[in-house]
């Protein structure tokens, strides 16, 4: 199970750099500083060149940045580090996707949680009920329009 899930990750990634070879998880939280230029030249529906994505390869030094709604990469060479995006970025996300601004300011990528963390194996609970297709199935999920897709999505 976790080879899966570090090649999911990696495959998302290497939808926009090929080149990456590994992805690892990040330890420390960073802070980033979208400016007004960032802004405006950066690209709606493009999570390798919005606004976010260009502040992060500036003040980071680093080859790339790919900004999901969820989550963020880093890369660095051939390696990417993968960052949570936090509920303030990702509504600058949507935001801008739709056709708003991203504002600029001061934004922060919070390493993932022990539970979010790549590998991590939730164990299943013996005494849990489980319940069948039905219920689970029944679950309505709303999908947010005109913004762009999911990194895991297959395209």
């Amino acid at each position: 199970m976790k080879k899966k899930q570090h090649s999911n990750a990696l495959r998302s990634v290497r939808k926009f750099f090929p080149k990456v070879e590994k992805v690892v998880d990040a330890d420390e939280q960073i802070l980033f500083h979208v400016t007004k230029r960032d802004a405006k030249e950066g690209a709606r529906k493009d999570h390798a060149n919005c606004a976010g994505a260009r502040a992060l390869v500036r003040e980071q030094h680093a080859d790339g940045a790919v900004v999901g709604k969820s989550v963020t990469f880093v890369v660095h060479e051939n390696v990417a580090t993968r960052y949570l995006t936090p509920v303030s970025v990702s509504r600058e996300v949507v935001s801008n996707d739709r056709a708003s601004e991203f504002e600029p300011g001061e934004y922060h990528l919070s390493p993932p949680t022990p539970t979010a963390r790549l590998g991590h194996l939730r164990e299943r609970d013996p005494h849990r009920k489980q319940h069948g297709k039905t219920q689970r199935n029944s679950r309505h999920i709303h999908l947010t329009d005109n913004v762009r897709t999911s990194l895991g999505a297959r395209n």
